[in-house]
């Protein structure tokens, strides 16, 4: 009896759950249900103002001399002498004796020069009073008409001056000779190399040292030939002395250094392979005051070419140009699409000559799957993701 009594209270509960499921699925509420609204991306934009643009040529070259000579002797003999400032690394001024040849031989050799010419003076003295007498004899005798000028001895009196002549060009070349024992720099300049010392025999197939100018530096800079139509560049910037400024930047000395100069020629011809062409900046006075660090020879720097000035032109962070020269704009809440043409294309920035106009508003995010005339939210603030949507 108990167990009926269990069983009939069990399905008892389970017809209480049955029936009040079925209430309950019969009293729910009705959803409610609303259009979804598609998401806008919220793009960054700027607005398009032309603008004045100066331009410049990039380019890296090394530092060379603007003159670098080997030294060698004219005159033969032993080194006497050695200047201190004849020496690896060391300054020295135009003019200053850098090195001395035993000068004793032609020493002697000039006073050989000066002996022949006291005979030389000598003997024209004593033809022309030979002559003088011959001419007085021819008179005294009164035979008439014209001596011959053997008579006269107009042969030897030639021959006696010609002889002088001689012997002062002697004296001139052993001077000459005496004064090329030493050896003089022919500029202000640094030894990049020096070859002999005191004792050794020297002549003029015997180098000395090498040396350069310091006068002035130049650095040769290739850009591409097309570059060229983005520099005001004179035919000949030497003559004219306007060439583009040029500013030099290097490492050196473990911090940054920046140095200036100006375009004085280009090279004489346009590489066949490479298509560039060599433009040759000058830096005068490299190791002057005026420069905070000297501008070493055989530095290797970066070069800013300065170059002309454009009107109208609209500059763009390279991130706002896209395939095939092409921008987006922003008009009224839909993005367009408008072709441009480009005055030059930079690793950070693009040049735009025509196509843009002042008041366009640029949309600088890149928007995936773009389609021209969709909804876009424009901000100005360039906080928005990329193509994104918020």
């Amino acid at each position: 009896m108990t167990r009926v009594k269990q069983s009939l209270i069990t399905v008892a509960f389970v017809a209480a759950g049955a029936v009040g499921y079925h209430l309950l699925v019969a009293t729910r509420p009705a959803a409610s249900t609303r259009p979804t609204e598609p998401l806008v991306p919220l793009v960054r934009v700027l607005a398009v103002e032309p603008t004045e643009v100066r331009l410049s040529v990039s380019s890296q070259g090394t530092v060379t001399p603007s003159a670098e000579t080997t030294l060698v002797p004219q005159v033969s003999g032993r080194v006497a002498a050695l200047s201190p400032r004849l020496a690896e690394g060391a300054f020295f001024s135009e003019g200053e004796v850098l090195l001395g040849i035993d000068p004793t031989d032609y020493e002697l050799a000039a006073v050989q020069a000066e002996a022949s010419i006291a005979r030389a003076e000598a003997r024209v003295a004593m033809e022309e009073g030979e002559a003088e007498l011959a001419r007085a004899e021819w008179t005294r005798m009164g035979k008439g008409g014209e001596a011959k000028p053997l008579v006269l001895r107009e042969p030897q009196l030639r021959d006696a001056r010609a002889a002088l002549a001689a012997a002062r060009a002697s004296l001139s070349q052993a001077r000459l000779a005496l004064s090329r024992t030493e050896l003089r720099a022919p500029y202000t300049g640094r030894v990049q190399t020096k070859m002999v010392d005191v004792g050794q025999l020297v002549g003029p197939d015997t180098p000395i040292a090498q040396i350069y100018s310091v006068d002035a530096a130049e650095v040769r800079l290739p850009i591409p030939a097309s570059e060229l139509a983005f520099l005001d560049l004179p035919a000949d910037p030497l003559a004219s002395g306007d060439g583009p400024a040029v500013r030099f930047s290097a490492d050196y000395a473990g911090r940054p250094c920046s140095w200036t100069g100006r375009i004085v020629r280009r090279s004489g011809r346009i590489d066949p392979r490479s298509q560039m062409v060599h433009l040759i900046a000058r830096i005068e006075r490299p190791y002057g005051d005026a420069h905070e660090v000297p501008l070493e020879t055989g530095l290797f720097v970066r070069a800013q070419i300065t170059g002309c000035v454009e009107d109208g032109i609209v500059e763009l962070p390279r991130e706002a140009l896209k395939s095939g020269e092409r921008v987006h704009l922003v008009s009224e809440g839909r993005l367009l699409f408008r072709s441009v043409e480009l005055l030059r294309l930079e690793p950070e920035r693009a040049l735009v000559r025509e196509g843009l106009a002042a008041g366009d508003t640029l949309c600088l995010s890149d928007i995936q799957a773009a389609v021209e005339g969709m909804r876009v939210r424009a901000s100005t603030h360039g906080a928005a993701g990329d193509g994104g949507s918020s």
